[in-house]
């Protein structure tokens, strides 16, 4: 448990962002039992508690190990990092299910007992040609499928290709040949980490000896092939396809997907949350969104409309035309120690001011971390005082990683009349 400075902090890892209905109404009774009676989701859909007394942890620790939220291994620490696409195993695009496969890894992860001892923080990406590919989170290591190919696509310390064509991926690898290339990654790693402690992170091979030469380390464990890339086809766009209705890789099946308020859920809403999916009846798991958003899958379409109007009907963005939908923050004053402006209060201004207007994502940070965003967005305010804000605009020629400032110290209101110009003036 992490302390804030509105309590202790419990982040919760999940796998691949899935929950099931018991899980989440045992989280919400921990969160109202011992939290805030709220919970955050993490832009990578994990869960997160605050405001908890650190004299509850064992209780809390407890309680979530009887969920079956605790790791597979009593050796291990955690559920390791491993991400997949929101919509994994269920997408009409994906070249393949990448879920067998990420357990797989997972499995591996926490049974291995040099691999238990790696950071917490070394993480695994997965990708499979989804309309809702992660593209913007950079992982230790990566792989990604691409469409008539029996070979994957690997990379280190850098996001997935599916944002920057191939130049991310070092190389590719036959399927049935993963799981001896990930020992083999992790063996190489681990023997490097012997000799150089610091190492903690792909990045830090990268910066002691670089990938090249990390590559011919691999071999040494590897006895099969490396490959050059898969040529990718096309840059995808990925945003769209977390808020709405759409069809499921088996054509008669529907998902719905819907935005939480900048990311809080609140008790009422999980135990509303898990009324719907046992009122279903659905042998289905609610899937979490890096967006800080939420999934309901395996729906005749009649199923995934009524449970639209339910999550509209709850508080829930379900259109992507909404201001809240373009607004993300992370916890702020007073929650967190760095937040210098309480920046929930100022994002529901905004959403308010915003109402009738359409415009690109922005970004509320209350500190230069931006711990919520691993990307720069078209807009990033920046606070400099509880209330007032520095505006950046993304400009990929500027190192700066918000952007270009276009103005200095605005209050919400100036901000939202700023945003509200430069949008009529670009339309």
């Amino acid at each position: 448990m992490l302390m804030s400075k509105d309590g202790g902090l419990c982040r919760i890892k999940l796998s691949f962002g899935q929950i099931t209905s018991k899980q989440i109404k045992g989280i919400a009774k921990v969160a109202e039992e011992f939290g805030n009676k709220k919970i955050e989701i993490t832009n990578r859909a994990n869960i997160q508690l605050r405001g908890l007394d650190k004299e509850n942890y064992k209780k809390i620790i407890h309680a979530l190990d009887l969920l079956g939220l605790g790791p597979l291994t009593p050796k291990s620490d955690d559920i390791r990092n491993v991400m997949l696409a929101p919509t994994a195993g269920i997408d009409p695009d994906m070249h393949v299910d990448t879920l067998p496969l990420g357990n797989t890894l997972l499995h591996l992860l926490q049974t291995n007992e040099q691999f238990q001892n790696l950071s917490p923080k070394f993480s695994f990406l997965i990708n499979a040609g989804e309309k809702t590919a992660i593209d913007y989170h950079k992982a230790d290591i990566w792989f990604s499928f691409h469409k008539s190919s029996t070979k994957i696509n690997f990379g280190f310390a850098s996001c997935s290709d599916f944002l920057k064509k191939d130049e991310n991926a070092l190389g590719s690898i036959a399927l049935e040949d993963f799981v001896k290339f990930v020992k083999s990654c992790l063996n190489t790693f681990i023997a490097q980490q012997a000799l150089m402690p610091e190492i903690t992170r792909m990045k830090h091979i990268e910066q002691t000896m670089g990938f090249k030469t990390y590559l011919g380390e691999i071999k040494k464990f590897f006895p099969c092939n490396i490959h050059a890339p898969i040529p990718l086809d096309k840059v995808f766009s990925l945003d769209e396809a977390l808020i709405g209705i759409f069809q499921q890789y088996n054509p008669d099946l529907y998902y719905v997907g819907a935005n939480t308020h900048l990311g809080v859920l609140t008790v009422d809403q999980i135990y509303a949350l898990s009324r719907i999916l046992d009122y279903q009846n659905k042998h289905t798991r609610l899937r979490l969104t890096p967006r800080k958003g939420l999934i309901f899958s395996n729906l005749t379409l009649n199923e995934a409309k009524q449970i639209q109007s339910e999550f509209n009907d709850l508080g829930f963005c379900v259109s992507n035309s909404e201001p809240s939908a373009q607004i993300i923050c992370c916890a702020g004053a007073p929650a967190c120690h760095s937040g210098v402006s309480n920046v929930h209060r100022d994002s529901q201004i905004l959403i308010n001011e915003l109402e009738n207007t359409k415009i690109p994502k922005i970004h509320l940070t209350a500190c230069e971390k931006a711990c919520v965003a691993n990307k720069a967005y078209p807009y990033t305010a920046l606070a400099k005082e509880d209330g007032f804000y520095d505006l950046f605009c993304k400009d990929p020629t500027i190192k700066h990683k918000f952007g270009k400032k276009i103005a200095d110290r605005l209050s919400i209101n100036q901000l939202a009349v700023c945003l509200k110009n430069r949008h009529k003036r670009h339309k």
